[in-house]
Formats: structure tokens, sequence, C-alpha cells
């Protein structure tokens, strides 16, 4: 992980435990006050949480599942937790090649999820190493709804590392790590779901990482999270890391022949070094964007609030022709096109809204410092609602400044070391 910190004002972050606080900084009174987020109270127990009905597995469980001393497999454990129950990994690497799908009849139900954990702080790996690689061979589908993923990786699947297709899910303190496509996606696993009523809604993915997901191939597919083409509503991304994969680092592209996606949620999140993995793999048609929240100039109304982009290959924050995102408190620098893209292709009409965007760079970028922003507002927009003095743009030469003509400092930011 190296070291990193990067805090300025609406954002401040660092590479301990992934928590997400806000800096005091010496911003002019017209700057946006910084989000108070929620991402510290995520610290697993010590002590086990004592659930009504219990499954305990390890990587080479025969037993009964009912005791830590007589494990059972995963596979039978999924078919038989109750809803309310959970079941219990205990330390090691859990090996499949086959996907592991929960269907939609496995659900749990509101207050009584399916919770599947380690036991005791365990380290745990699900590994699909020697998967083929192709579209349908992802580590996880989880077509069920009311279920609680927490705390352990999934690796080296030969697609997705989990599409999550189900309803009321939540997918908490997980790591997606060198998947051979977009380490978690939101989008419909079943192809007679037709409509945006039948698509994913309601999960929640707070606090987990994605890195290194690569598609050797093309590289422009593995995202380190997308909720895309076949998204319903009220799906929510809570402090997240999504870093080092080959194409960008939230994908939320929708397209025409399917249509309309739901209003995702970002926040609290940060995407950082898209466009390659930590290991230099990197080309053909990667993107790398850090948040791309678009597709096909359709209304998407996606929110992105209190998140971070720095050093990506390509866009910090992308609207990739939605004509109605919306950004808060947002802090982008560096990257190595534009900081900040607000534009559609072929929508007579945008109605974008942004308060509190620091875009800024320095001379330790020198390659990108001729790159101002895209911010090409059409029709009924109102210039205002996005180009205000809350928000300080590049300018394409010098400086970052809002429309007062107040000038971003460095000595805003405690450090701009990345």
């Amino acid at each position: 992980n190296g070291e990193w910190k990067f805090n300025a004002i609406g954002s401040g972050f660092s590479n301990d435990a992934a928590v997400v606080e806000p800096v005091q900084t010496t911003a002019p009174s017209t700057t946006v006050a910084p989000v108070q987020t929620t991402t510290k109270a995520t610290t697993v127990a010590t002590t086990p949480v004592t659930y009504s009905d219990t499954i305990y597995v390890s990587p080479k469980g025969t037993g009964s599942g009912k005791s830590e001393s007589d494990p059972t497999d995963f596979l039978s454990a999924i078919k038989n937790v109750p809803a309310g129950g959970v079941i219990y990994l205990l330390e090691g690497t859990y090996n499949y090649t086959d996907t592991i799908l929960i269907d939609q009849n496995n659900s749990g139900s509101a207050g009584k999820y399916k919770t599947v954990r380690p036991y005791n702080n365990a380290k745990v790996v699900f590994d699909f190493t020697g998967q083929a690689v192709s579209a349908s061979a992802r580590g996880f589908v989880l077509d069920g709804n009311y279920w609680h993923f927490y705390g352990f990786e999934i690796t080296q699947a030969g697609d997705n590392g989990m599409l999550l297709s189900g309803n009321n899910n939540i997918i908490e303190m997980m790591v997606f790590n060198d998947n051979e496509d977009t380490g978690l996606q939101v989008s419909r696993y079943r192809t007679d779901a037709a409509s945006i009523a039948e698509w994913p809604t309601n999960n929640l993915i707070k606090n987990c990482t994605s890195k290194n997901n690569c598609d050797e191939a093309t590289m422009e597919n593995a995202d380190g999270f997308a909720a895309k083409l076949t998204c319903g509503e009220g799906n929510v991304f809570d402090g997240c890391l999504s870093y080092n994969n080959s194409d960008d680092g939230w994908d939320l592209y929708s397209k025409a022949a399917t249509g309309p996606i739901g209003v995702v949620t970002i926040k609290n999140c940060i995407a950082f070094r898209n466009g390659f993995t930590e290991d230099g793999r990197g080309y053909g048609d990667a993107d790398g964007n850090g948040f791309k929240m678009g597709g096909d100039s359709m209304s998407g109304k996606h929110v992105l609030e209190n998140c971070l982009a720095f050093n990506n290959k390509a866009k910090g924050i992308d609207s990739n022709s939605c004509p109605d995102n919306i950004v808060k408190n947002c802090t982008t620098f560096n990257n190595e096109s534009y900081n900040v893209a607000l534009y559609t292709n072929t929508a007579a009409n945008t109605a974008y809204v942004a308060n509190g965007i620091i875009s800024y760079r320095n001379d330790s970028l020198a390659s990108a410092l001729t790159q101002g922003e895209n911010l090409k507002g059409k029709g009924t927009q109102v210039e205002a609602d996005y180009k205000n003095d809350t928000d300080y743009y590049w300018n394409g030469s010098d400086m970052s400044v809002n429309t007062q003509g107040v000038q971003v400092l460095e000595s805003w930011f405690v450090s701009t070391d990345t």
C-alpha cells in the first residue's frame, strides 16, 4: 500500500485503516465545509457476535458445521443458513474454480440478514485461480436478497470478483483483488430481468477495497467498482477505495440499448492510479478514469460526495456524457487528463450541480499542466449551479481559482506527496 496522505478542503484521507476524516484547514470562508463521515464505526469486533443460527466452515470442512471443531464446507453452508443466521469462515484459503451462485430464492429478510464473515477476525481468501477467463466466470454471483458479506478477500476470478445482482444486500470491509474483470459489479444476472424495476436495488457497498483488477485481453473492462448497464435505484458506495485497476476506479456506464440506470451515490470514496496495476500492467484500450459517471448522454443524476481522485491515468471526475451529475465537496489532484470533465455529447440540455470542488495541480505532474477543465454546459444549464465561489477549477495554465478569483494555494494542503 505504501504511505500516502492527501488532506484538502472538503476531504481528508490517510491510509490508516481506510478511515476518512475531515481536517482543519486554513481555506477562505468561501470554501464548503468538510462533510462528517461515518466510516470509523466499522472495526471488526474482537469477539464474534453470537447469532441464533450459526454454521462454521473451513476450506476442507466435512463435518456438521455446528461447532468450530467440526466445520462443514462453504457450499453446504450457503444452502442451509437460515434468515438471521451467520456463516463463520475459519481461517484459510478457499479454492474454487466454479462460480459460487447464491440464487434469488436463497434470501434473508428485512432485519434478518444471512451473514458471511470470518470467525474471530481470521484471514480468509476465496481464490479462484484456474477459473476460465469468460464473461460468465465470476467468483461470486449474489442474486439473493438481504445478505451481508463482511471482511474477506475475493481474488483471481475469470470475470467479476462478485456480480451483485440481488437487492438490499450489504457488502462491507471486503477486498476484490486481481480479478479478470471489475472487482465488484452491480448489474443484473438473469437476462429475463428486462426493466429497471427488476434490476438490483438498494445495495450498500461499504468500506471495501478493489485493486489490481485487470482484463489482460483489452485492459478496458476491469474497473475497481461498477454499477452499470442494468442497475436499479438506491445503490450506494460509502468509504471505499479503488486503485490500480486497469480501467476505471468507478464505472456507472449506461447505454441506449438497455436504457438509463438508477441513481448511484458514491460518498467518502477514493480513486487513484487507475489505468495501470501496481505491477505495471496497463495498455491497449485502458481508460484510467477515477470516477466515470454516465454513458450515451442519458440522464443519471448520480451523486459524488466528499470523494478524492488523484494520479489517475485519465480524468479524475468524468461525466462520460451524463448531463446531470451532482458533485459535492470533492477534491481532484494531478490526474493526467482533465481533473474534472462535465460535458454531454447529444443531450440538448445539462443540469450539473457542483459545490465544493477543488481541482488542483502542481509541478509534480508537469506533463498535464496545460489541461484545464472540460466544463461544457448546454441549453438550460444554470452556470452558477456548477461554476461558483465554492468551486475551484484548474485554469489550464498555472492556478486553480473560483469565480471570485480566489486561488488555491499549496499551503491549503497538509501534503500533496502521493
